[in-house]
């Protein structure tokens, strides 16, 4: 079994979403993803564990750059396979219930939409990649 609390843990703190039950679907999906991952064996490649590592290593900046994701430290899941070795925040009940019953789908990824308020989950590398382009490509026009 994962580990339910550290699973629970990034991020807790998601802001944006228009109800609590906006909010509860997410949840719920983010950890069907992050079981799907786990299933196969698959990186977490969890920006909140990147930057909580980088944080650690008194290194972070406001932005998470290539250095950040190559640390080799063990909370850093673009490097681990698995969930990180403890929590990086307080889980919330809402996100410990999510992670002890996600939502089954075939999503192994997901992106914050760039105008806010809700993620983009792909069940694909390519849709996954056209998701990201789509959220950098908004976030460059904004300025």
């Amino acid at each position: 079994m994962v580990n339910i609390v550290g699973h629970g843990s990034p991020p807790s703190q998601v802001a944006g979403f228009p109800c609590q039950f906006c909010f509860t679907l997410f949840q719920r999906r983010r950890f069907c993803v992050f079981s799907n991952r786990i299933a196969k064996h698959m990186r977490l490649d969890c920006d909140p564990t990147t930057i909580y590592a980088a944080l650690l290593d008194n290194r972070y900046t406001g932005v998470i750059h290539k250095s950040d994701l190559l640390n080799q430290n063990p909370y850093n899941t673009y490097q681990k396979v698995g969930a990180p070795p403890g929590p990086i925040a307080n889980a919330g009940a809402a996100a410990l219930e999510a992670a002890l019953h996600p939502a089954t789908t075939d999503y192994l990824f997901f992106v914050a939409k760039a105008e806010g308020g809700g993620h983009v989950f792909s069940a694909t590398r390519a849709a996954h990649e056209k998701a990201v382009l789509a959220y950098r490509h908004a976030k460059h026009k904004a300025g």
